[in-house]
Formats: structure tokens, C-alpha cells, sequence
């Protein structure tokens, strides 16, 4: 689902906006009406339409009021939310008062992450294969290093595969680094990796900010792919 977070010191929430402009009746004809809810189950945060303090309620329920397209959450609604998941739905009515079902009405998910410090996008971009003689680097690609001020990004590359005799054996890691790059040169493969082996790799990627006591650390999310070492060809002349 789309995804939110807390914004940066000093700044506001963007606005979350919740489109229902699809909406229609197979003649074309005007909806006579719009209904918008919650879903409160199947892990979605519980909400109360009724409930006059929840500001995303109150919001809902005053678009119900005034047959409301879109839904604009701003900074207060947004910064009122509980982290989590939050279930929207959308049932309307035709010209003919026909009602949407369970199967044609709409639902809208949405999720603030509770971390403050969520972990980087990563997408490993190191080739599925490579000969042992020309290495090869471990690289991926990276959405956002950094959001806010005081953010950085770190990266741990394994080798988890069994009897993997790279980057310090199974389920050993090196220490952290600032970059995603990991070169593993000819000189660390020949000798060590048989011709034809395939290991697989994980590389873990996560955001540290602050310093001392006021130091944080994300989840570390993690990535695999499985890279075949080919022998180098022998030919004569």
C-alpha cells in the first residue's frame, strides 16, 4: 500500500490525497451518492466514523456530508494517525438507488510507518553470473540514501549459501559500510570458488541517525540473488 512517514524536523506532513474520481455507473449517469467508511479488520487500524475526536473520522464523515470525490488528508489529520495500516472504503449509489456491493465497492490502504527512521530502497543490480577469472562487484541500486538531515545509510553484504567460502563463510558478515559496492577481485575467487558453483547473497541495508544517546538505527531490510561463478575458457592457437 502507499506509505507515509513522519516528516524530517521542522517541516509538515505532505498531503495524502484519496482519489475516487473512477467511480461510475456502467450508464454514465451521475452517482446519487458517495459512502465513505472503514475497514476495521485483516490487520487495518480500528477507526470510529462517529468518534469526534478522531481526526480522520471527523474527515471522512464531513465528506460523506458534503458527497466528496477526493479525500485530502493534511498535516493534522496525518500527524493524528496511528502508525499502522488504515483501511479506507468507498460504496456509492446509482441513479436508481442501486447500491454498491462487497464485490464493487472500493477500498483504499494506506500505512504510516512507525519507525522515524525507516531503511533505504535497495534493488540488487550485480549480474546472476560471472567467471571466476574477471570477480565481480556487488552492487545495488539505492532509492534514497538519505531523507533527513543527519540521516545515513549502511550496508552489509553476506554470502548465506552453505559451505560459501566468500565474505567470511555462511551467515558471517563484515561490519557495516557507507557504500553498497563490495568488489570481490579474481584474487578472492581463483582457487577458492569451483567452476560451476552458485552461492546466493543477501545484502542488508539500513538508516543510522544522531549520535550518543540520541543515536537511532532502522530494520535492516534484505535483498538476495544468487550469482553462478563460471570457469574461464581455455583455448589454444
Amino acid at each position: 500500500p502507499p506509505t507515509f512517514r513522519t516528516p524530517c524536523s521542522n517541516e509538515d506532513f505532505a498531503a495524502v490525497f484519496v482519489e475516487s474520481g473512477a467511480s461510475g455507473d456502467a450508464s454514465g449517469r451521475p452517482l446519487q451518492s458517495r459512502t465513505w467508511g472503514f475497514k476495521n479488520d485483516q490487520g487495518c487500524t480500528f477507526h470510529d466514523i462517529d468518534a469526534g475526536d478522531d481526526l480522520l473520522s471527523a474527515l471522512l464523515k464531513a465528506a460523506n456530508e458534503d458527497q466528496l470525490a477526493t479525500i485530502q488528508m493534511e498535516n493534522d489529520v496525518l500527524d493524528g494517525m496511528a502508525g499502522g495500516l488504515h483501511c479506507i472504503t468507498l460504496s456509492v449509489t446509482n441513479f436508481l438507488g442501486k447500491a454498491s456491493d462487497a464485490e464493487t465497492s472500493a477500498e483504499f490502504s494506506i500505512q504510516k510507518l512507525a519507525s522515524e527512521t525507516p531503511p533505504p530502497t535497495v534493488r540488487i543490480s550485480t549480474p546472476s553470473s560471472t567467471t571466476i577469472g574477471a570477480g565481480v562487484t556487488l552492487s545495488a541500486s539505492v532509492d534514497a540514501s538519505s531523507v533527513c538531515s543527519g540521516e545515513k545509510a549502511e550496508y552489509q553484504w553476506r554470502c548465506v549459501s552453505a559451505n560459501c567460502p566468500l565474505l567470511g563463510g555462511p551467515g558471517a558478515g563484515e561490519e557495516y559500510q557507507s557504500s553498497v559496492l563490495k568488489e570481490l577481485t579474481p584474487s578472492d575467487l581463483v582457487g577458492r570458488v569451483p567452476p560451476g558453483a552458485e552461492y546466493k547473497f543477501e545484502l542488508s541495508a539500513r538508516m543510522r541517525k544522531g549520535q550518543g544517546a540520541d543515536e537511532t538505527v532502522s530494520d535492516a531490510v534484505q535483498v538476495k540473488q544468487s550469482i553462478k561463478f563460471i570457469g574461464d575458457s581455455i583455448v589454444a592457437g
